[in-house]
């Protein structure tokens, strides 16, 4: 798309081992993830015939992980995402910081609507629980900038900022702006070529 400044998509494997941590701190040996109980729903995640069949979806419609959600977590790994809202006591989730650009702190400010951010994180980071969902890169470690419905490029600049302060090893953004400064610019390409 013309206009889009980046969205980079978080379809990896993170570095690690099978191992994953819940709510509790508790170690859990994570062997078989598809004991998920809504595993089977996460169709872009593998190839599930009957699901596929039943829904009438291509059956190349998948990130072909090929078992690797066996082998890597993605621990070790830090993921920022910036989005909406993240809903902080979510049972799949575990955001381990969190910086508002709305409130300019770490709290978090929910308006009606805002969901977009925990189906975000939930892709990326739901853990290895035997409760739901499971992300990508269950053992990453999330972080959560929460933007603005409107921004100013300037905002724009202080939530990248904020990802790399945090320690951010991969920045997603699922959304875009139709205007982009040079200023803008810098920064992404900063990020991409320098972090």
């Amino acid at each position: 798309m013309k206009n889009l400044i980046f969205i980079i998509l978080v379809l990896f494997i993170g570095c690690g081992n099978n191992t994953t941590t819940d709510s509790n701190e508790s170690t859990i040996i994570y062997t078989d993830y598809q004991t998920e109980p809504l595993f089977y729903q996460q169709w872009a995640i593998e190839y599930n015939e009957t699901f596929y069949e039943d829904n009438q979806i291509d059956k190349e419609a998948n990130i072909h992980t090929d078992n690797l959600l066996k082998e890597y977590s993605g621990k070790g790994v830090k993921v920022a995402i910036i989005d909406d809202y993240v809903d902080l006591n979510h049972e799949d989730l575990i955001i381990s910081k969190t910086y508002s650009i709305v409130s300019k702190s770490s709290k978090l400010v929910y308006s009606d609507g805002d969901f977009h951010g925990t189906a975000v994180a939930g892709i990326i980071g739901a853990r290895a629980n035997n409760k739901g969902l499971l992300g990508i890169a269950y053992n990453s470690e999330i972080i959560f900038i929460q933007m603005k419905n409107s921004m100013t490029e300037s905002e724009m600049i202080e939530m990248f900022e904020k990802a790399k302060e945090l320690g951010a090893d991969i920045i997603n953004c699922s959304w875009g702006t139709y205007t982009k400064s040079d200023a803008l610019q810098d920064e992404i390409n900063d990020l991409v070529i320098n972090e």
